[in-house]
Protein backbone atom coordinates (compact mmCIF):
# COMPACT_ATOMS: atom_id res chain seq x y z
CA UNK A 1 0.00 0.00 0.00
CA UNK A 2 1.54 3.20 -1.02
CA UNK A 3 1.78 5.94 1.94
CA UNK A 4 -0.70 7.93 0.58
CA UNK A 5 -3.23 5.73 -1.27
CA UNK A 6 -6.77 7.63 -2.25
CA UNK A 7 -10.04 7.44 -0.79
CA UNK A 8 -11.16 6.68 2.98
CA UNK A 9 -9.31 4.37 5.04
CA UNK A 10 -10.76 2.75 8.18
CA UNK A 11 -8.86 2.71 11.01
CA UNK A 12 -7.67 -0.93 10.78
CA UNK A 13 -6.58 0.20 7.23
CA UNK A 14 -4.70 2.93 8.89
CA UNK A 15 -3.11 0.77 11.18
CA UNK A 16 -2.10 -2.14 8.79
CA UNK A 17 -0.63 1.22 6.60
CA UNK A 18 1.54 1.97 9.63
CA UNK A 19 2.46 -1.37 11.20
CA UNK A 20 3.51 -2.73 7.44
CA UNK A 21 7.05 -2.65 6.77
CA UNK A 22 8.59 -2.08 3.16
CA UNK A 23 10.02 -5.20 2.18
CA UNK A 24 13.18 -3.67 0.69
CA UNK A 25 13.29 -1.88 4.04
CA UNK A 26 12.83 -4.53 6.09
CA UNK A 27 15.61 -6.53 4.43
CA UNK A 28 18.08 -4.66 5.34
CA UNK A 29 17.40 -3.95 8.42
CA UNK A 30 16.94 -7.55 9.16
CA UNK A 31 20.91 -8.17 7.24
CA UNK A 32 22.32 -5.26 9.25
CA UNK A 33 20.90 -6.85 12.94
CA UNK A 34 21.51 -10.20 11.64
CA UNK A 35 24.98 -10.34 13.61
CA UNK A 36 24.42 -8.25 16.63
CA UNK A 37 20.51 -9.68 17.31
CA UNK A 38 19.09 -6.21 17.66
CA UNK A 39 16.05 -6.99 16.79
CA UNK A 40 15.53 -10.04 19.50
CA UNK A 41 16.59 -7.42 21.86
CA UNK A 42 14.30 -5.21 21.17
CA UNK A 43 11.43 -7.94 20.93
CA UNK A 44 10.48 -7.18 17.45
CA UNK A 45 10.30 -10.50 15.06
CA UNK A 46 12.90 -11.07 12.62
CA UNK A 47 10.65 -11.06 10.06
CA UNK A 48 8.35 -8.18 10.63
CA UNK A 49 9.62 -4.88 12.27
CA UNK A 50 7.08 -2.35 12.50
CA UNK A 51 7.82 0.97 10.67
CA UNK A 52 6.95 3.44 13.72
CA UNK A 53 9.23 1.07 15.75
CA UNK A 54 12.20 1.65 13.54
CA UNK A 55 12.53 5.41 14.58
CA UNK A 56 9.87 7.55 15.64
CA UNK A 57 8.61 5.52 18.89
CA UNK A 58 11.24 5.14 20.62
CA UNK A 59 12.69 8.65 20.03
CA UNK A 60 9.47 9.86 21.97
CA UNK A 61 9.23 7.25 24.97
CA UNK A 62 11.62 4.88 26.52
CA UNK A 63 8.99 2.44 26.55
CA UNK A 64 8.08 2.12 21.99
CA UNK A 65 6.59 -1.24 22.78
CA UNK A 66 3.93 -0.16 25.22
CA UNK A 67 2.95 2.98 23.09
CA UNK A 68 3.03 1.54 19.88
CA UNK A 69 0.14 -0.93 21.60
CA UNK A 70 -1.72 2.12 22.73
CA UNK A 71 -1.38 4.27 19.48
CA UNK A 72 -2.59 1.13 17.58
CA UNK A 73 -5.69 0.66 19.98
CA UNK A 74 -6.54 4.36 19.18
CA UNK A 75 -6.06 4.17 15.48
CA UNK A 76 -7.65 0.65 14.95
CA UNK A 77 -11.38 2.44 16.26
CA UNK A 78 -10.90 5.06 14.26
CA UNK A 79 -14.02 6.26 11.77
CA UNK A 80 -13.15 5.93 7.79
CA UNK A 81 -11.60 8.78 6.52
CA UNK A 82 -9.58 10.08 4.36
CA UNK A 83 -5.24 9.45 4.74
CA UNK A 84 -4.08 12.35 5.83
CA UNK A 85 -6.81 13.01 8.58
CA UNK A 86 -5.93 9.44 9.93
CA UNK A 87 -2.80 10.60 10.41
CA UNK A 88 -3.05 13.77 11.67
CA UNK A 89 -5.45 11.87 14.55
CA UNK A 90 -2.82 9.43 15.55
CA UNK A 91 -0.28 13.07 15.57
CA UNK A 92 -2.65 14.49 17.64
CA UNK A 93 -3.50 11.54 20.04
CA UNK A 94 0.45 11.19 20.50
CA UNK A 95 0.24 14.95 21.39
CA UNK A 96 -1.69 14.40 23.74
CA UNK A 97 -0.59 11.30 25.32
CA UNK A 98 3.29 12.86 25.34
CA UNK A 99 2.03 16.39 26.59
CA UNK A 100 3.13 17.72 23.85
CA UNK A 101 1.96 21.22 21.85
CA UNK A 102 3.01 21.03 18.41
CA UNK A 103 4.30 17.89 16.15
CA UNK A 104 7.03 18.37 14.23
CA UNK A 105 7.59 15.43 11.25
CA UNK A 106 10.78 14.95 9.58
CA UNK A 107 11.47 11.67 7.38
CA UNK A 108 14.46 11.19 5.36
CA UNK A 109 13.45 11.54 1.80
CA UNK A 110 10.15 13.44 2.19
CA UNK A 111 10.95 16.07 -0.57
CA UNK A 112 9.60 12.94 -3.07
CA UNK A 113 6.19 13.46 -1.23
CA UNK A 114 5.89 17.03 -1.22
CA UNK A 115 2.87 17.41 -3.13
CA UNK A 116 1.21 14.32 -1.34
CA UNK A 117 2.02 16.34 2.29
CA UNK A 118 0.71 19.91 0.55
CA UNK A 119 -2.16 18.48 -0.39
CA UNK A 120 -2.98 16.53 2.94
CA UNK A 121 -2.03 19.67 5.08
CA UNK A 122 -2.60 22.53 3.51
CA UNK A 123 -2.22 25.04 5.88
CA UNK A 124 0.90 23.70 7.87
CA UNK A 125 4.21 25.23 7.68
CA UNK A 126 7.28 23.99 5.52
CA UNK A 127 10.24 24.04 5.75
CA UNK A 128 13.08 22.94 3.11
CA UNK A 129 16.82 22.45 3.82
CA UNK A 130 18.64 22.27 1.18
CA UNK A 131 22.60 21.56 0.95
CA UNK A 132 24.75 21.70 -2.32
CA UNK A 133 23.65 18.51 -4.37
CA UNK A 134 27.70 18.06 -5.03
CA UNK A 135 28.12 17.53 -1.36
CA UNK A 136 24.51 15.70 -0.93
CA UNK A 137 25.07 13.29 -3.66
CA UNK A 138 28.99 12.47 -1.99
CA UNK A 139 27.14 11.88 1.25
CA UNK A 140 24.13 9.48 -0.49
CA UNK A 141 26.76 7.61 -2.11
CA UNK A 142 27.56 6.11 1.27
CA UNK A 143 24.22 5.69 2.63
CA UNK A 144 22.65 2.18 2.34
CA UNK A 145 19.52 4.04 2.15
CA UNK A 146 20.45 5.76 -0.87
CA UNK A 147 22.34 2.98 -2.77
CA UNK A 148 19.38 0.83 -2.56
CA UNK A 149 16.76 3.57 -4.14
CA UNK A 150 19.05 3.96 -7.24
CA UNK A 151 19.69 -0.16 -7.36
CA UNK A 152 16.15 -0.38 -7.12
CA UNK A 153 15.40 2.09 -9.29
CA UNK A 154 18.31 0.53 -12.27
CA UNK A 155 16.36 -2.75 -11.87
CA UNK A 156 13.03 -2.05 -12.47
CA UNK A 157 10.38 -4.06 -12.53
CA UNK A 158 12.64 -7.21 -11.27
CA UNK A 159 13.16 -5.19 -8.02
CA UNK A 160 9.52 -6.22 -7.62
CA UNK A 161 10.65 -9.74 -7.21
CA UNK A 162 11.90 -11.68 -3.77
CA UNK A 163 15.02 -12.71 -5.79
CA UNK A 164 15.03 -8.98 -6.88
CA UNK A 165 15.12 -7.51 -3.66
CA UNK A 166 17.53 -10.20 -2.06
CA UNK A 167 19.95 -9.48 -4.45
CA UNK A 168 20.35 -5.72 -4.18
CA UNK A 169 20.25 -5.98 -0.35
CA UNK A 170 23.29 -8.30 -0.84
CA UNK A 171 25.27 -6.57 -3.54
CA UNK A 172 24.58 -3.23 -1.52
CA UNK A 173 27.92 -2.63 0.03
CA UNK A 174 29.58 -3.89 -2.97
CA UNK A 175 28.25 -2.78 -5.69
CA UNK A 176 29.63 0.08 -8.11
CA UNK A 177 27.22 2.94 -8.21
CA UNK A 178 28.47 5.93 -10.52
CA UNK A 179 28.37 8.96 -7.95
CA UNK A 180 26.58 11.47 -10.97
CA UNK A 181 23.20 8.79 -10.43
CA UNK A 182 23.04 10.41 -6.60
CA UNK A 183 23.39 13.84 -8.32
CA UNK A 184 20.94 12.83 -10.84
CA UNK A 185 18.21 11.35 -8.02
CA UNK A 186 19.50 14.89 -5.69
CA UNK A 187 18.17 16.97 -8.36
CA UNK A 188 15.07 14.96 -9.56
CA UNK A 189 13.59 15.08 -5.53
CA UNK A 190 14.69 19.11 -5.62
CA UNK A 191 13.01 19.64 -8.55
CA UNK A 192 9.79 17.83 -7.36
CA UNK A 193 9.79 19.72 -3.89
CA UNK A 194 10.95 23.04 -5.31
CA UNK A 195 7.93 23.21 -7.65
CA UNK A 196 5.58 22.53 -5.26
CA UNK A 197 6.68 24.66 -2.51
CA UNK A 198 7.22 27.50 -4.46
CA UNK A 199 3.65 28.02 -4.77
CA UNK A 200 3.36 28.46 -0.99
CA UNK A 201 3.00 32.01 0.67
CA UNK A 202 5.94 33.15 2.14
CA UNK A 203 4.59 32.51 5.85
CA UNK A 204 3.92 29.02 5.44
CA UNK A 205 7.51 28.24 3.71
CA UNK A 206 11.27 28.54 5.11
CA UNK A 207 14.42 27.65 3.25
CA UNK A 208 17.74 26.82 5.11
CA UNK A 209 20.52 25.98 3.97
CA UNK A 210 23.18 23.30 5.30
CA UNK A 211 26.11 25.45 4.73
CA UNK A 212 24.35 28.55 6.54
CA UNK A 213 23.60 26.00 9.71
CA UNK A 214 27.21 25.08 9.93
CA UNK A 215 28.25 28.68 10.10
CA UNK A 216 25.75 29.77 12.50
CA UNK A 217 24.18 26.66 13.85
CA UNK A 218 22.50 29.09 17.04
CA UNK A 219 21.09 32.09 14.47
CA UNK A 220 19.72 29.17 12.03
CA UNK A 221 18.32 27.59 14.54
CA UNK A 222 16.80 30.38 16.18
CA UNK A 223 15.30 31.11 12.90
CA UNK A 224 13.44 27.80 12.38
CA UNK A 225 11.96 28.42 15.95
CA UNK A 226 10.46 31.38 15.17
CA UNK A 227 9.01 30.09 11.82
CA UNK A 228 7.56 27.04 13.64
CA UNK A 229 6.14 29.42 16.40
CA UNK A 230 8.02 27.82 19.35
CA UNK A 231 8.32 30.21 22.05
CA UNK A 232 9.55 30.54 25.78
CA UNK A 233 12.63 29.31 28.09
CA UNK A 234 12.57 26.21 26.31
CA UNK A 235 13.54 27.09 22.88
CA UNK A 236 16.66 28.48 24.02
CA UNK A 237 17.49 25.31 25.31
CA UNK A 238 16.74 23.54 22.39
CA UNK A 239 18.54 25.80 20.44
CA UNK A 240 21.89 25.64 22.39
CA UNK A 241 21.36 21.65 22.42
CA UNK A 242 20.59 21.33 19.18
CA UNK A 243 23.33 23.98 17.82
CA UNK A 244 26.02 21.45 19.86
CA UNK A 245 25.31 18.42 17.52
CA UNK A 246 25.94 20.73 14.40
CA UNK A 247 28.68 18.81 12.99
CA UNK A 248 30.96 19.90 9.38
CA UNK A 249 31.00 17.44 6.72
CA UNK A 250 33.74 14.77 6.90
CA UNK A 251 33.89 14.37 2.87
CA UNK A 252 34.38 17.17 0.02
CA UNK A 253 33.33 16.72 -3.28
CA UNK A 254 35.86 18.47 -4.65
CA UNK A 255 37.99 16.05 -3.40
CA UNK A 256 36.91 13.30 -6.75
CA UNK A 257 38.97 12.92 -9.69
CA UNK A 258 38.22 15.43 -12.33
CA UNK A 259 36.38 13.44 -15.00
CA UNK A 260 34.01 12.07 -12.08
CA UNK A 261 33.66 15.59 -10.22
CA UNK A 262 32.55 16.71 -14.03
CA UNK A 263 30.19 14.35 -14.37
CA UNK A 264 28.22 15.05 -10.83
CA UNK A 265 28.01 18.68 -11.63
CA UNK A 266 26.74 18.02 -15.01
CA UNK A 267 24.01 15.51 -12.96
CA UNK A 268 23.86 18.08 -10.25
CA UNK A 269 23.28 21.66 -12.23
CA UNK A 270 18.98 21.62 -12.90
CA UNK A 271 18.86 21.02 -9.00
CA UNK A 272 22.03 24.28 -8.57
CA UNK A 273 20.83 25.92 -10.62
CA UNK A 274 17.00 25.92 -8.77
CA UNK A 275 18.29 27.05 -5.36
CA UNK A 276 20.71 29.55 -6.29
CA UNK A 277 24.07 27.49 -5.51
Amino acid sequence: MPAFPPGDLSGADAWCLLTTPRPEVNLLLMQRCADTGAHVARGLSPGRVPPLLMGPLPGLSPHPLALHEELGAFVRGLPAAPVATQYTRAFEWLCGRLDRRDWVERSAGSAAYADELVRGWPEARYVHLVRDGRATARSMSANDGFRMAVLLEELGHRAATPAGLVGVIASLRTAWIPIERFGELWSRQVAAADRCLRALPDERRLTLRYEDLVGDAAGELRRLASFLGLGGAATGHWVREAAARVARPRTDWRELPDGERARLEAACAPGLALLGY
